[in-house]
């Protein structure tokens, strides 16, 4: 978890463990919480609002969910009021068992990954 002054992110795992098959699927819930009590718009330089990775114990990116994408190149703006949140999926067919962490952050000016938070899983 990451704060701001007005902001607090958070990212939830459906699942601690996972079991390596081919079918496997980490479900994620990216929030953004906002403290203040006056609705607080978010501007995006591009279509993509967030993004989302998956790196081994030995710190390699195993995935990143933004690659292959193509988002529109028009800015975007979300309002948030008090919460905010985006639902993510990522496949964990190709991982190998072992201790991952899972990394995801909101695409906003200023520092990069400001805006982010973390959870750790494993693949059994």
């Amino acid at each position: 978890m990451n704060s701001t002054p007005e902001f607090t992110i958070e990212l939830a795992l459906d699942e601690i463990d996972y079991l390596a098959s081919p079918d496997a699927v980490l479900k994620a819930r990216l929030s953004i919480r906002n403290s203040t009590t006056d609705p607080e718009t978010l501007t995006f330089g591009t279509g993509q609002m967030y993004d989302l990775e998956i790196c081994d114990d030995h710190g390699s990116m195993v995935y990143l969910w933004s690659k292959g994408k193509v988002f529109p190149q028009v800015a975007t703006t979300v309002q948030v009021q008090y919460e905010k949140d985006f639902d993510l999926t990522a496949p964990l067919a190709q991982v190998r068992p072992g201790k991952y962490v899972a990394k995801a952050w909101f695409l906003l000016p200023g520092p990069p990954r400001a805006y982010s938070a973390s959870a750790r899983f494993n693949v059994i």
